[in-house]
């Protein structure tokens, strides 16, 4: 039988105690300006949030069946036989300069293969974003295959300032090649392309391109029409195909057994794969957090009827007041990434956020010497204390003796939780404003 464990405590001490309730001085909740707090010898700080997207928004499950058929030998990317043989499937005739420049557009990395995550991009960009007119992206895929001499599905400088001067000979030959040297490419895609006719280069392409869209037939894009299959691809696909997928080309390793020198079972395969992944570039935190296992919760202490009283004196503290029977005894625990997502907070060191500081800030390491619990939070400053922030903090240990930092929070339920976490040396805490 496993040997019982005993949960180790903290006792806090300092503690303003009357006959009815315990009382603990807490910062106000409203602070004009960055405060510091931390224990023994700590790095602070304080950060505000800054997170934004531009992606046009699809189903990543049936985009990922969609690319799990075309990936018909199962590697995790396309080449360029699986892509030829998919443009036929779907009932397309193509050129082979029609194929390159798609090609070309959607191998970023100009690999001669397409990862998952290219797929992904040119899905979002050319296919399901429509702020670009119809007219206007056939006529600069046309413009594009015109200059596109070799057929290689890229522009090399030759190519573009050719095409260029041989269209509009009233614009100098320097601009062209300064236009062309701004990719900073030796060769472009249709997708640098499109980015040089709608960016700030477009003086150079606009009339060309105005001329190209007054002779542009939809009808007669083979491109656009390659698009609008994918898109029809995309939408008949069901997600729950991916499922079946995965469960088919893994099924070698979900039946696994291994057997013991007696014959019985001593190791076997799950009820099927956590995950499958495709070639591609990832971040560790997204192969380390499993989205098939429960959250985990923290070791916590629950107290009941706690209040939390705003302070209504400028510069005064507010007050948080625990019930009579609260013991001031706090169970602790070894913080970790997912038990710190308990309390909204996190390591900075592995959470990758971009952050924005809207004023100047410094950095400075705080000792704090024996006797300041007993010297100065319980004989001047009134007791142990709990802080509230509407700015975002940073507390790093920087010895093991650095002692326990207590988060807490209120639930829905009204109880009150708390956990004394023991941060390892010189990882630094990330804790967001309230």
């Amino acid at each position: 039988m496993p040997s019982p464990i005993r949960t180790p405590v903290i006792q806090l001490q300092g503690i303003q105690e009357t006959a009815d309730v315990v009382t603990v001085e807490i910062v106000p909740k409203v602070t004009t300006k960055p405060g510091l707090n931390g224990t023994n010898g700590n790095k602070t700080g304080s950060l505000g949030n800054n997170n934004t997207t531009d992606f046009i928004a699809v189903n990543r499950e049936k985009l990922k069946a969609v690319f799990m058929k075309i990936d018909t030998n199962g590697n995790g990317l396309l080449d360029r036989t699986e892509f030829h043989k998919f443009i036929k499937e779907i009932g397309l005739t193509m050129s082979e300069k029609e194929v390159n420049l798609v090609f070309k557009t959607v191998d970023t990395r100009d690999k001669s293969e397409i990862t998952f995550d290219e797929f992904e991009v040119y899905f979002s960009k050319h296919v399901m974003d429509e702020t670009s007119t119809a007219e206007c992206v056939n006529a600069m895929r046309k413009a594009f295959l015109e200059a596109d001499r070799n057929g290689s599905g890229t522009l090399n400088f030759r190519e573009f300032t050719e095409y260029v001067w041989e269209k509009k000979r009233s614009i100098r030959m320097s601009k062209i090649m300064t236009s062309f040297s701004e990719s900073a490419k030796d060769e472009i895609t249709f997708s640098d392309f499109q980015k040089m006719v709608q960016g700030g280069n477009s003086d150079v392409l606009t009339s060309i391109i105005e001329e190209e869209i007054e002779d542009i037939d939809l009808n007669d894009s083979s491109v656009g029409q390659f698009q609008s299959q994918l898109k029809q691809v995309y939408s008949d696909t069901d997600s729950k195909e991916l499922t079946t997928y995965i469960r088919d080309r893994w099924k070698n390793f979900a039946t696994f057994r291994r057997k013991g020198n007696t014959g019985t079972i001593v190791m076997k395969g799950g009820h099927g794969m956590v995950a499958d992944l495709v070639p591609g570039e990832y971040s560790l935190i997204d192969l380390a957090c499993f989205s098939d296992l429960p959250p985990l919760i923290p070791k916590h202490t629950v107290v009941k009827g706690v209040k939390w009283e705003i302070g209504t004196v400028p510069g005064k503290s507010g007050k948080i007041t625990f019930p009579p029977d609260f013991n001031g005894r706090v169970v602790t625990d070894v913080a970790t990434t997912e038990l710190l997502r308990y309390y909204d907070c996190s390591f900075a060191d592995a959470k990758q956020e971009k952050i924005s500081l809207l004023y100047r800030h410094g950095i400075q390491d705080f000792t704090y010497e024996n006797g300041y619990l007993e010297k100065y939070v319980a004989a001047t400053n009134g007791g142990a204390g709990l802080e509230r922030h509407e700015f975002s903090h940073l507390d790093c240990p920087l010895t093991d003796e650095s002692g326990t930092f207590i988060l807490t929070k209120f639930t829905e339920d009204g109880e009150f939780h708390i956990t004394g976490f023991k941060i390892p040396k010189r990882h630094t805490l990330y804790i967001p404003g309230v």
